[in-house]
């Protein structure tokens, strides 16, 4: 290997050494500038990415706000829709709940009522035919011209059906201590009048003879005194009760199986017009009123008002012996009697007149004996605008209009009762044909037509009574009176049904109420509340 002076190692090393230290110098020049670069560099990206992550979020905000808006707007809308429905569903809610107040629908609640005692209903009788006698007061006022007012009042007041003369007897046990004595207590025919005087066939005397030593059926015979013994009284006569006969035929004989025992006070009495007993004679019972004064009409009417209440079965009995058989005028034309059972005062015999309680008509004929029972029903009514009653416990339907009557007609026929209000007295012929058609008018329309026609009303408290047979027969005994009617107490319980509105001013709060709950979150409360803090606001606001 060729080395010369200059090659030697070391100084090919120290020729070498320099130039490494000037590559070294460069490569660490480059080196700075490079890493300088590449920090300029990344700075560069960095502020790029910053730059950029800067935009992206101011679009992110914006966007975000524009999403915020739009949401809060989407809410308002919601609850706004949510609030007009609800508020609508309520006001639709509502409006139907106070249609339905307005509305004054009502319902009726039955109960089963018992004090032990009932009233009895006002028995209204009315003859038929209304005159004893033809021709009647109209046919004289179209035919005879002759008679004047006073004339033709007379023959009217001679020739009606008076009380004495429709009643021979009236009694109802334990009013007013006017019980009749005579009236049976039991036995065969309890609560009937004894018959006086009756004739008894009595066997007195009875013994037994033999016809022969052997004892035996047809050798013995029998020997009795039968004697017929007259009673004005009751007797004891085999039995050991003092006991009378209830019906008897034409000679005062008894009839089998018509008996009773006495209570220990009759000692004879008789069922007469003349008793102190009959109850026909106490005026304070009885009101009488003119209706119709058609000839072949029902028109006089007398009615019982009973003063107090009764206990059921005989204790309560009422019975009433009717028209004395001798004394009945034109026994062809006169057919028997009207019976009406109805409350005191409400009685018209009218059309559709079931309204005040009045019972369907019972028509008992002459010559028959007619027994039953009565059981009662009792409404109490609301009084409303559009169906008025009265809630006067004293208002006579059958006064009211009586007293139009009297106003269609300029005055009221006096005949056979006092005027009712300040009525005047009819004087002339011509007064009497218009009460007589302002009375067919009256009863003629129906109820409507009557009660808008002469402003009448039914009470608040309607009681309707309805009669229930037990028997009816022909009187074919022997007896002073045309015809005959028993009724007593069938119970003293009664349903009574109570009208009330069905949806009142507390349902209808109460269902506002649940409605503002339900659909707008409030409470009665809670309007409370606020009102109350509106108006203090508004007191502090004044005051400072």
């Amino acid at each position: 290997m060729y080395q010369g002076k200059n090659n030697s190692p070391g100084a090919w090393t120290t020729k070498v050494q320099p130039i490494k230290e000037e590559q070294a110098k460069y490569s660490n020049t480059w080196d700075a500038e490079t890493e300088s670069e590449l920090k300029k560099k990344k700075l560069r990206n960095v502020l790029n990415i910053l730059d950029s992550g800067s935009l992206e979020n101011d679009e992110v905000k914006r966007n975000t706000k524009k999403n915020s808006v739009t949401s809060k707007v989407i809410r308002i809308l919601v609850r706004v829709i949510g609030a007009l429905s609800m508020s609508a569903l309520f006001l639709w809610q509502a409006s139907v709940a106070i249609d339905k107040y307005q509305s004054k629908l009502t319902s009726l609640q039955e109960r089963l009522s018992d004090n032990g005692t009932l009233l009895y209903p006002s028995i209204t009788f009315c003859t038929k035919y209304i005159w004893q006698s033809f021709p009647g007061v109209l046919e004289i006022i179209n035919n005879n011209k002759s008679m004047n007012f006073e004339d033709i009042k007379k023959y009217a007041v001679d020739s009606h059906w008076s009380r004495e003369r429709v009643f021979s007897f009236f009694s109802h046990n334990n009013v007013n201590n006017y019980s009749f004595p005579c009236n049976t207590v039991g036995g065969s025919k309890t609560g009937r009048p004894c018959s006086f005087p009756f004739v008894y066939q009595s066997i007195v005397d009875q013994s037994w003879e033999n016809a022969s030593s052997e004892m035996n059926e047809t050798t013995m015979q029998k020997n009795q005194t039968t004697s017929f013994l007259y009673f004005d009284t009751c007797t004891p006569l085999d039995d050991v009760t003092p006991w009378c006969y209830t019906r008897t035929d034409e000679n005062m004989t008894y009839i089998l199986g018509q008996w009773g025992y006495c209570d220990p006070s009759c000692t004879g009495q008789l069922p007469q017009y003349e008793s102190k007993y009959n109850l026909a004679n106490r005026e304070e019972y009885w009101q009488v009123g003119l209706f119709d004064l058609s000839t072949w009409g029902s028109g006089l009417c007398h009615t019982y008002n009973p003063p107090k209440d009764v206990e059921p079965g005989v204790t309560g009995q009422l019975y009433t012996l009717l028209g004395d058989k001798e004394k009945i005028f034109a026994p062809m034309r006169f057919l028997g009697y009207n019976i009406y059972l109805h409350d005191r005062g409400q009685f018209w015999p009218g059309l559709e007149m079931g309204r005040i309680g009045l019972s369907d008509e019972l028509f008992l004929p002459k010559n028959y004996e007619w027994e039953g029972s009565f059981h009662m029903r009792q409404k109490t009514l609301i009084n409303k605008e559009d169906i008025p009653c009265s809630e006067d416990p004293n208002y006579s339907f059958r006064d009211c209009i009586l007293d139009w009557v009297a106003k269609d007609a300029g005055c009221h026929l006096d005949w056979f009762s006092d005027p009712i209000g300040m009525n005047k007295p009819c004087t002339k012929r011509e007064d009497i044909s218009k009460y007589s058609e302002s009375l067919t008018i009256a009863l003629q329309a129906r109820w409507l037509k009557l009660s808008n026609m002469t402003g009448c009303i039914p009470r608040c408290t309607v009681r309707t009574y309805s009669f229930v047979e037990k028997n009816r027969e022909e009187a074919n005994w022997g007896r002073n009176w045309s015809a005959a009617f028993y009724m007593d107490v069938k119970t003293s319980s009664y349903t009574h049904q109570t009208e009330f509105f069905a949806y009142d001013i507390w349902e209808l709060t109460s269902g506002l109420g649940g409605l503002m709950g339900v659909f707008l979150g409030w409470s009665f409360l809670y309007i409370i509340v606020q009102i109350y803090t509106a108006l203090e606001n508004c007191i502090v606001s004044i005051v400072v």
